[in-house]
């Protein structure tokens, strides 16, 4: 399998993964109560977000995101890309505040606990209600998720798992899609490693199976229909690179 096979065999996953309900130009065309800014390494999340408010699309903007997996890659990121050094203990919520700090009149809020997709819900959830109760925000209606592409349908599975009780609805958006192409200009986003780990991982995880995180495996996440073509395409790369063959063996995710 070639290279270019490779990268043409990502691109289709990580179009998949990087859910999106509304079009690029859809997004600043509708209104939404909440956005909630998942954490990681996808800064853009955030400075979507902050753009939403400003152009008064958006009532509220929550960032959810403790110190976690993605936190050392969001700080590479932040160095390379916005000259913003390390800070001891920074949640990434409070990294991302940072930089769309000048947007808050008010209605920017931060959860700055979670390590993980499923405690995004969850931690959210709890801020919401609480906020809700003490009457400084409207119960929301239109939610918006934000997250880094490769985990966009993930988190919207987990949001409809763990907010099954809250009248609201969902609407996913990936604030961008990496292209996979022969000039590996996604590798400013992450390696070709990280890429494989990320987008293989996610595959494993959407399986409504035994090993998978849907209600027949774990039950972190409502059901997921993936297309026989993604599939396939997971199939193909688990066969070409060894490491994930024994990932899927043993559920290692």
């Amino acid at each position: 399998m070639k290279e270019r096979e490779i990268l043409e065999t990502l691109d289709r996953i990580m179009q998949f993964l990087a859910r999106r309900d509304v079009t690029q130009s859809q997004i600043f065309q509708q209104k939404y109560d909440l956005a909630i800014v998942l954490g990681s390494s996808f800064y853009e999340s955030a400075e979507l977000g902050a753009k939403l408010l400003e152009k008064g699309n958006l009532k509220t903007l929550m960032l959810s995101g403790g110190v976690g997996h993605s936190t050392h890659y969001l700080e590479e990121r932040l160095f390379r890309d916005k000259k913003v050094s390390k800070v001891s203990e920074y949640s990434e919520s409070e990294y991302l505040y940072n930089l769309i700090a000048d947007y808050d009149q008010g209605n920017i809020f931060l959860e700055c606990e979670s390590k993980n997709c499923g405690e995004n819900a969850v931690f959210s959830l709890n801020r919401i209600e609480k906020l809700v109760s003490e009457s400084k925000i409207d119960m929301p209606k239109r939610v918006l998720l934000i997250q880094d592409p490769a985990l966009q349908r993930r988190t919207h599975a987990t949001f409809e798992h763990v907010w099954k009780n809250f009248p609201c609805e969902f609407i996913s958006f990936s604030p961008l899609i990496p292209k996979f192409d022969a000039d590996r200009k996604f590798e400013s986003y992450f390696s070709f490693e990280r890429a494989l780990d990320l987008l293989l991982g996610e595959i494993l995880r959407l399986q409504d199976s035994e090993v998978g995180y849907g209600p027949k495996g774990k039950g972190f996440i409502i059901h997921v229909d993936i297309p026989s073509e993604i599939q396939e395409a997971y199939d193909i790369l688990v066969e070409r690179f060894p490491k994930y063959k024994e990932w899927k063996q043993r559920g290692e995710i």
